[in-house]
C-alpha cells in the first residue's frame, strides 16, 4: 500500500492537498527510483496547475502553470481533456508535446504517463504523472502504483473541493 502511514495520518488531520501530494510523489519515486511524478489540477475554466511534483524542475512547473487543456497539449492536458489516460513513449517524437517539448527533454525527461483524475461526477479534477528518463511505456509494477496514487488523489481532491464548496461561518463571539 503505497499511501503509508505517515501519509494517512497527514489526510486524518486535514493537511493541505499540496503537502499531502508532494509527500505521496515523494514515496512514489522511492518505491519507483527511475520516474519522476506530478500531480497537476484544473480549475474551472480548463487551465493547469501544479500541486506537487518534487523532483521536477521547477522552470518547467512554472512554465506549464496556467496552460489550457486540450487534445494535444502534452501528456497531461490531454489526459484532461479526454479523461483517458495518454502515455507518450517518446516526448520528442509525440505530436501532442510539438509545442511543448523543449523544457522537459532539456531536463532529460524522455516519455510520460498521465492518468486523469476524474470525479464521480464526471469532472475532470486533474491528472497524476509519471515522467520517465529514457523512451518507454510503464510496466505493470508503475501501473499499479499509479492506480493506487489515482484513487487516492481522487478522494483527496474531491475532499478538498467540498471543503471548498462548504460555507464557512464566522465563529460566535463569547459573550
Amino acid at each position: 500500500m503505497l499511501p503509508d502511514s505517515e501519509i494517512l495520518e497527514m489526510v486524518a488531520h486535514g493537511d493541505p492537498l499540496a503537502a499531502t501530494a508532494d509527500a505521496l510523489c515523494r514515496r512514489v519515486e522511492q518505491e519507483l527510483p527511475d520516474v519522476s511524478c506530478s500531480l497537476i489540477s484544473v480549475d474551472a475554466s480548463g487551465h493547469v496547475h501544479p500541486v506537487a511534483g518534487p523532483s521536477l524542475p521547477a522552470e518547467m512547473c512554472r512554465a506549464f502553470d496556467g496552460l489550457s487543456i486540450g487534445p494535444m497539449v502534452g501528456a497531461c492536458g490531454t489526459a484532461i481533456y479526454t479523461k483517458q489516460p495518454v502515455l507518450a513513449a517518446d516526448i520528442a517524437t509525440d505530436p501532442r508535446w510539438t509545442h511543448y517539448a523543449r523544457l522537459p527533454l532539456k531536463y532529460g525527461l524522455k516519455a510520460c504517463w498521465s492518468t486523469p483524475i476524474v470525479a464521480r461526477d464526471g469532472t475532470a479534477l486533474g491528472a497524476f504523472a509519471l515522467y520517465f528518463h529514457e523512451v518507454r511505456a510503464h510496466t505493470a509494477r508503475e501501473a499499479e502504483v499509479v492506480q493506487e496514487c489515482v484513487e487516492f488523489f481522487l478522494d483527496a481532491m474531491e475532499r478538498e473541493r467540498e471543503d471548498l464548496a462548504a460555507p464557512h461561518y464566522p465563529r460566535a463571539a463569547n459573550g
